[in-house]
C-alpha cells in the first residue's frame, strides 16, 4: 500500500517508461520503502550520530560493543557496519521503525555454510549530544577496513519481483515489454546504495525474505523455481499454458509438471503469515566509496520480524549476505 503522493510518482514512471497497463497491478502490490543514498559529504560522514558506514560507531553510554560469535573457535571482534539515524529516515508505511534515536549494526559472525549470517542491531534515543565514538578492531570480519561514508535517505516504491505469479502477471500484461527487470530499474534511483522497508527481491527474481523464513522453519527444500503463495497462485500459473504446447498430450504433460511442487505450495499458503511477519530492514548493496565489499561483493540483507518491530524489538534479526 502506498500514498497519493507515491501513486503519482509511479504512474509518471510508468508513463515514461510505457508500463501504464500494469499500472493498477503495480499499485495494488507496491510497498513504500526507503532507499539508502551515499550523501557524498565527508564532513558529514564523522559528524557525532550521523547515517554513515564505517567509521567508529557513535554509541550511547548504555551500549557495548557486542561479542563476536568466533569461527572455527578462532577470536574475532564483531564487524561494525552501519549506523542509522532514524531521524533521517522518512515514515514508511507498514515498516514500524522508531522515529527517533539511532539503529546499530555490527556483523557478528559469518558462517562457513548456510545462508544466515550473524547480526546484531542496536537501539537507543539517546541524543547526539550522548552519543560517543567507540573505536574497536572494526572489520575483521568483513575483511575490509570500511571508509566512513555518510548517508540519505530517498522516500520510494517497492514492488514484489520475488513473486513468481507477480512477474508472470507482468508478463501477460505486456508480452512485449517492458519486461519486469526494467520497470524495477525505472522504480529505483539510479544512485542508490541499499533499501529500507519494502520488499527483498533480488536482481535474479527471488525473494530473499521468503528465502530467510525457509531456512529458519527448516523448508530450504522449496524450489525457487514455484514458490507460488497460494494454491490460487499455482492454479492461474497452470492455466497460463505456453505458446508452445499444441497438442492435449503436452498439455497434460504440462499440468502434470505441477503436481511434484502442489504440496510444497499448500505448505507455504498454510505457513504465509509466519513468512510474510519477516520484512526488510536494512539492505546495503556493495558500496566502493565505503570500501564495503564483503564476499563477492555481495549486498548485505537485514531481516526483522514485524509484530517485534511495532513493540521496538530488535534482538530477533535474520540475516544474509547473498546475490
Amino acid at each position: 500500500m502506498i500514498g497519493d503522493e507515491l501513486r503519482g510518482r509511479l504512474e509518471q514512471v510508468a508513463a515514461e517508461n510505457g508500463f501504464e497497463p500494469v499500472i493498477e497491478l503495480l499499485v495494488a502490490d507496491a510497498r513504500e520503502c526507503a532507499y539508502v543514498v551515499n550523501d557524498g559529504d565527508p564532513v558529514r560522514a564523522t559528524q557525532r550520530g550521523a547515517s554513515r558506514i564505517g567509521g567508529p560507531p557513535d554509541l550511547p553510554h548504555s551500549l557495548a560493543w557486542p561479542d563476536a560469535i568466533p569461527r572455527d573457535e578462532d577470536p574475532a571482534t564483531s564487524g561494525f557496519i552501519a549506523q542509522i539515524n532514524l531521524s533521517d529516515v522518512p515514515p514508511i508505511r507498514d515498516l514500524p521503525l522508531p522515529r527517533s534515536g539511532h539503529l546499530w549494526f555490527f556483523l557478528t559472525s559469518w558462517p562457513e555454510r548456510g545462508p544466515e549470517v550473524g547480526i546484531a542491531v542496536y537501539h537507543a534515543s539517546a541524543a547526539a549530544a550522548e552519543l560517543r565514538p567507540v573505536d574497536d578492531d572494526a572489520n575483521s570480519l568483513l575483511g575490509d577496513v570500511l571508509t566512513p561514508t555518510a548517508l540519505r535517505f530517498e522516500r520510494g516504491i517497492s514492488l514484489p519481483f520475488g513473486r513468481l505469479r507477480f512477474r508472470e502477471t507482468i508478463i501477460d500484461l505486456l508480452p512485449n515489454g517492458p519486461w519486469w527487470e526494467d520497470i524495477s530499474a525505472a522504480i529505483r534511483p539510479e544512485d542508490a546504495v541499499g533499501q529500507i522497508g519494502g520488499y527483498a527481491s533480488t536482481y535474479d527474481g527471488d525473494d530473499m525474505a521468503t528465502t530467510l523464513a525457509l531456512h529458519r522453519l527448516g523448508r530450504s527444500d522449496v524450489p525457487h523455481s514455484h514458490r507460488y503463495r497460494s494454491i490460487a497462485e499455482m492454479e492461474q500459473a497452470i492455466a497460463r499454458v505456453p505458446k508452445y504446447i499444441r497438442t492435449d498430450e503436452e498439455r497434460a504433460a504440462w499440468i502434470k509438471s505441477f503436481e511434484p511442487v502442489r504440496k510444497d505450495v499448500e505448505w507455504l499458503e498454510r505457513h504465509r503469515e509466519q513468512i510474510e511477519n519477516w520484512r526488510l530492514l536494512l539492505r546495503l548493496d556493495p558500496n566502493g566509496a565505503a570500501n564495503l565489499t564483503p564476499a563477492d561483493s555481495w549486498p548485505i540483507w537485514t531481516f526483522a520480524r514485524l509484530d517485534e518491530l511495532r513493540l521496538d524489538r530488535f534482538q530477533n534479526i535474520l540475516a544474509t549476505i547473498s546475490p
